[in-house]
């Protein structure tokens, strides 16, 4: 005869496991989750940065889906010297984190400015409800290198 109540045991603690860790269904009902959030901004198409190093500043010209917003994203973005002018020839990554769990998303995206500065960033995928930073490093092929975030509250 087989022992069974090890197996019942681990049956009736599967439901208590399956409700620990990083999980999107956390909450009930996620609706409000930014409601108290003062750390985001929020999203306006055409809204402007400043790099951390003042050589570039960095635009986010539209997203869609508008606002940000859980899944995949795709955001159309221009590079500007500190002084003004289009900069061509940088290389954006973008990198998105859930600073309040600890972890990002998918694998970081990265897209080439083209002549005018502008690029579009696809699929930045945020993949649950909450505050997220992204991180945005630009390197430019004369050497420019500078770092932006971009910090939203995604409703889902």
């Amino acid at each position: 005869m087989r022992p069974t109540f090890p197996i019942l045991a681990l049956l009736l603690a599967l439901p208590l496991l399956g409700n620990s860790g990083c999980d999107a269904d956390d909450d009930d009902d996620d609706a409000g989750v930014c409601e108290n959030e003062d750390r985001a901004v929020p999203y306006e198409a055409g809204m402007e940065i400043d790099g951390d190093e003042g050589a570039l500043s960095l635009s986010l010209d539209a997203a869609v889906p508008d606002p940000p917003d859980l899944g995949d994203n795709d955001w159309t973005l221009t590079v500007s010297e500190a002084a003004g002018g289009a900069k061509a020839g940088c290389v954006l990554t973008a990198t998105p984190w859930m600073v309040d769990h600890g972890h990002g998303s998918n694998e970081p995206v990265s897209a080439a400015t083209d002549a005018a500065g502008g690029t579009l960033l696809e699929e930045l995928d945020l993949i649950m409800p909450g505050y997220w930073t992204i991180a945005v490093e630009a390197v430019c092929d004369d050497g420019t290198e500078d770092r932006f975030q971009f910090d939203f509250c995604v409703e889902g």
